[in-house]
């Protein structure tokens, strides 16, 4: 979902706001998105098989 709309439906007055608390969940669906754009590239290019992504180093909330 968009962090815009998400933001709004949360009745949050910032989108930033939303992303502190929200943020961390973000990982998997950026994950699982990467993942559709990697199939989708392989198909235009012929490829096979799509690389696993590595796992993010975890950020630090400051």
């Amino acid at each position: 979902m968009d962090i815009l709309v998400l933001s709004k439906i949360l009745g949050h007055a910032n989108p930033e706001t939303t992303l502190k608390l929200y943020g961390h969940i973000l990982a998997e669906h950026k994950r699982s998105s990467m993942q559709k754009v990697g199939k989708l590239y392989s198909s235009l290019v012929g490829e096979t098989e799509v690389p696993e992504m590595e796992e993010e180093a975890p950020r630090m909330k400051m």
